[in-house]
């Protein structure tokens, strides 16, 4: 659970190891769509940072979370965007093609204790039998939906209810 007080969270750039093409690629489509459902929780107040003013402020222009921050990285982002927190943002794995790979090392760091919110490093890999067959589920509930004019939302998936779906 996050604390009451956290309002405003500043995103930084989203970052990878290397120069792979496969990563780099990967963050340019999945920058938006990790910005736009961190937007949809409606958990705090997204705030982006820009990449460029980043490197002005830091010398770089993303942190990944794992390497040593200059002493007052937080205090600085504090100033600028009047935030409670710093979402640090690591796409880690990226396959577009099968089999299709996508890892995420992400930490939530309170600006003022420093301590660590919340944190995850995931990968989700379609290689797994777990992670195929819950794409190919979720792919199938979609279908299901978009044919069905009547449906009205998930509710109307039940156990038993699965001869419908395509």
């Amino acid at each position: 659970m996050l604390p009451v007080g956290l309002r405003r969270v500043a995103v930084l750039p989203l970052s990878w190891e290397g120069d792979h093409t496969e990563l780099s690629q990967g963050g340019e489509i999945l920058e938006p769509i990790l910005l736009t459902t961190l937007i949809q929780t409606r958990k705090f107040e997204v705030i982006t940072v820009n990449p460029e003013d980043l490197r002005h402020q830091t010398g770089r222009p993303n942190w990944s979370g794992m390497e040593i921050l200059p002493a007052d990285f937080l205090d600085s982002l504090q100033r600028v965007y009047a935030c409670d927190a710093v979402l640090f943002c690591q796409l880690t794995t990226f396959h577009a093609y099968a089999p299709l790979a996508m890892g995420w090392r992400m930490k939530l760091v309170d600006v003022r204790t420093r301590q660590i919110l919340w944190a995850v490093d995931e990968t989700y890999d379609a290689e797994k039998p777990g992670v195929l067959h819950q794409a190919r589920l979720f792919h199938a509930v979609g279908a299901w939906f978009a044919r069905d004019p009547r449906t009205t939302g998930w509710s109307k998936i039940r156990p038993g209810n699965s001869a419908n779906m395509p």
